[in-house]
């Protein structure tokens, strides 16, 4: 038996409530319809599309309430250190974060204000003479503190401080207020940026020190002599 697609539609329209409106209002109660009509039918009737009706009409539903909580993100912890506290395990690296030294894809020495402490350091060139990968191209009387890292010129103002430059004083550099001294040896903009010089030895982070919970005062003698 041969079915007209307009047939067909009766017959799916009578054996399924989803389909409210019947095959006549489809097809315009029109038995001899052109093959574009025809066409349009079959469309129909094979995609299974629904004409709106009050079965399908969805009613307002209440969510439940949703509670969100979240503490204040506090200030990321520094990596820990090797024993004797004088040299820390990790450094941060840019994008990567807190690194593992063992993990560094560089050479990588973070001192700690513990051997700023020890040593009584008071500039930057002071903790940079530990690194046997330093040379300073400037006497211990001049007013810049400029050095070479893998024999490559390193200038003042290629320090960084968190991994920006262009914020540290032109001249020797106090180390009270640092944490942390990093030295990245190896081209390393890709962690911090192109330096001022362009300097391809390596660069210097300062990673300054954080108020903690409790009030610190902190007092230190040293002495100098003449001869």
């Amino acid at each position: 038996m041969f079915l007209t697609p307009c047939d067909a539609a009766s017959r799916v329209a009578e054996r399924s409530p989803r389909l409210v409106a019947p095959a006549d209002i489809l097809c315009g109660g029109i038995r001899t319809v052109s093959l574009a009509a025809q066409l349009a039918c079959c469309a129909f009737v094979a995609g299974g599309v629904l004409l709106p009706s009050a079965v399908h009409a969805q009613s307002d539903v209440s969510l439940p309430a949703v509670t969100v909580t979240a503490d204040t993100a506090g200030p990321e912890e520094l990596p820990g250190t090797f024993a004797g506290n004088q040299v820390a395990n990790g450094a941060r690296l840019g994008a990567l974060g807190n690194l593992d030294v063992m993990d560094a894809p560089f050479n990588v020495t973070s001192y700690t204000a513990e051997l700023i402490k020890n040593q009584a350091a008071r500039t930057i060139g002071d903790v940079l003479a530990n690194d046997p990968g330093v040379r300073f191209t400037t006497s211990s009387g001049h007013a810049y503190e400029n050095f070479r890292i893998r024999g490559f010129d390193v200038g003042q103002n290629d320090l960084a401080i968190n991994g920006m430059y262009g914020l540290m004083p032109i001249g020797h550099t106090p180390v009270e207020m640092f944490e942390r001294v990093e030295v990245l040896k190896g081209p390393s903009a890709l962690f911090s940026g192109m330096s001022p010089s362009g300097a391809v030895g390596g660069m210097v982070n300062l990673v300054p020190k954080r108020a903690d919970d409790e009030p610190l005062s902190r007092v230190s003698l040293d002495y100098q002599s003449d001869s």
